[in-house]
C-alpha cells in the first residue's frame, strides 16, 4: 500500500482514517492514548487532565500533521513512524479516498488501481511493460465484471477491497447500473474479511455505515426515463454479505 495525502475534515472518512491510524499506533506500542501522550510529548499532559491531541486522535477528532513543520522539524506522523514502522500506511492508505463520498473521473480511478499491489493491479489493468502504456486510450483488462468481483473476492485483502470500491466508482463514472448494484454485494463480502486487519476491525460497521448512508440514497434511471432507488433490504444484504445479487 502507498502513500496518499489526507481528506478533508468534512468528509467523515477525515475521522476513520485517524482513528485507523490511532488503533495501529495503539496496537504496535501497546500504549493507550495517555501513554502516547507522555511518550511523544505533543502536549502538557497529566493524569487529572482532559485529554490531549491523543485523545482526539483516538475519538478521530482532528488529523495528525503528516509533513515536517516550516522549521524542518518532523511531524508527529513521521516521528512514531520512526518508532512504530508501518503505522503511516494506516493513515495515508488510497483506500480512504474510495471510501469518501467525493465522485471520481477515470483518471483518478486509474491512479487508486496503480497504487495497488501487483497481484491485485494485474487483475484490472493490462500490462504495462509498454514504454507508451502510460498515454494508451484503453488500459482496462476486457473482462467480465462478475469474474473480476469474484476474483478481488477470493484474493480478500485490503488492497483488493480498496480495489472493488474504486470499480464502483468506476461504475458511477461509466454508468453501468448493473454492475454497480453487483459491486456492492461483493463489498459486503470482502468486508467481512477486513476483520483480519486489527486496525480496521473495530471500524467495519463504521466503515459499512458510511457506504450504506451513501448508496441508500442513490437512484438508478429507468428505460422510460423515470428513477428508482436501490431497494433498502437489497443494500442491506449486500452490506452484509448475503445478497442475492451475487452469483449463485
Amino acid at each position: 500500500m502507498k502513500k496518499r495525502s489526507g481528506r478533508p475534515a468534512k468528509d467523515p472518512v477525515y475521522r476513520l482514517r485517524t482513528r485507523a491510524w490511532f488503533n495501529a499506533v495503539s496496537q504496535a506500542s501497546g500504549m493507550d492514548d495517555s501513554e502516547l501522550e507522555v511518550l511523544f510529548g505533543d502536549s502538557k499532559y497529566t493524569p487529572i487532565h482532559r485529554p490531549g491531541l491523543w485523545g482526539k486522535y483516538k475519538k478521530g477528532t482532528i488529523c495528525p500533521k503528516s509533513k515536517p513543520d516550516i522549521h524542518g522539524r518532523p511531524s508527529i506522523v513521521e516521528r512514531v513512524e520512526a518508532k512504530f514502522p508501518g503505522t503511516a500506511q494506516w493513515l495515508e492508505m488510497p483506500f480512504w479516498d474510495v471510501l469518501s463520498r467525493k465522485r471520481m473521473e477515470m483518471s483518478e480511478i486509474k491512479q487508486i488501481y496503480f497504487w495497488l499491489s501487483e497481484e491485485v493491479f494485474d487483475k484490472i489493468v493490462a500490462d504495462k511493460t509498454d514504454g507508451d502504456f502510460y498515454e494508451a486510450a484503453f488500459w482496462r483488462i476486457p473482462k467480465d465484471w462478475i469474474t473480476l468481483y469474484s476474483e478481488l473476492s477470493e484474493i480478500g485483502n485490503l488492497d483488493a477491497a480498496t480495489a472493488i470500491l474504486a470499480l464502483i466508482k468506476e461504475c458511477e463514472t461509466t454508468q453501468r447500473q448493473a454492475e454497480h448494484k453487483i459491486g456492492l454485494a461483493y463489498w459486503g463480502k470482502i468486508a467481512l474479511k477486513l476483520y483480519e486487519y486489527p486496525p480496521l476491525a473495530p471500524l467495519i460497521l463504521d466503515i459499512n455505515t458510511i457506504i450504506g448512508k451513501y448508496y441508500c440514497a442513490i437512484l438508478y434511471p429507468t428505460e422510460d426515463g423515470d428513477f428508482e432507488e436501490l431497494d433498502a433490504d437489497i443494500l442491506t444484504d449486500a452490506l452484509e454479505g448475503r445478497s442475492s445479487l451475487l452469483p449463485q
